[in-house]
């Protein structure tokens, strides 16, 4: 069913239904008291998309996503095809806008050779990941404690595209640990609205 949810005055609140069976909503309860909100059958008005992200093949399989604060990556098999080592998430840096920036700055780095390595009004790409874990990559240590690098994804799925919460699920190619050649990797990473964080589930197999 459809849903709207409104607040005690009776004023609407954005809301989500998550690929999980989740509700998502903003609520404001003060320190020491309580808070009543009404769910109730309806077709929410729209809101201004600020959390969303996708695949972008025309650079290198890129997954990149954002909220109103900031915005991440990660490498995909086309760039892994290289040979270039791009292990760690990438993290883009937003400001004077809690708007979605990157299609526009995608699509300026690709067609206007503009970098978004430099910082054109609305941040920058201010980081080089390089061979490492990037920006909060997890990551494997084998018997003689050196880190079994993972990497980049080898599928991506989207499951949440906005407007409270981008959820993607990772799966990566077989690692090898020791002495065992097929460890599985499936990472699922969420971004919610208002957040400088992802959280992570990372599950080895």
């Amino acid at each position: 069913a459809r849903l709207v949810v409104r607040d005690e005055a009776g004023r609407e609140v954005p809301v989500q239904r998550t690929h999980d069976g989740k509700l998502l909503f903003p609520a404001t309860v003060a320190a020491l008291d309580t808070a009543r909100y009404i769910v109730q059958p309806g077709t929410p008005a729209p809101v201004p998309v600020k959390v969303c992200g996708r695949v972008y093949p025309e650079r290198l399989d890129d997954l990149a996503w954002e909220n109103d604060r900031v915005a991440f990556r990660a490498y995909g098999p086309a760039l892994q095809a290289t040979g270039e080592r791009g292990y760690g998430y990438d993290l883009l840096a937003k400001r004077g806008t809690d708007l979605p920036v990157l299609e526009e700055r995608y699509a300026l780095h690709l067609t206007q050779n503009i970098s978004y390595h430099e910082d054109h009004g609305n941040g920058m790409d201010c980081y080089a990941v390089g061979p490492t874990l990037g920006g909060g990559t997890t990551a494997l240590l084998n018997g003689g404690g050196r880190i079994v690098y993972p990497w980049c994804y080898r599928t991506c799925e989207v499951l949440d595209n906005g407007p409270l919460r981008f959820t993607a699920r990772l799966v990566f190619n077989p690692l090898q640990v020791d002495g065992d050649t097929a460890v599985m990797e499936t990472r699922i990473i969420t971004l919610d609205l208002g957040s400088y964080f992802n959280r992570t589930e990372v599950v080895y197999e």
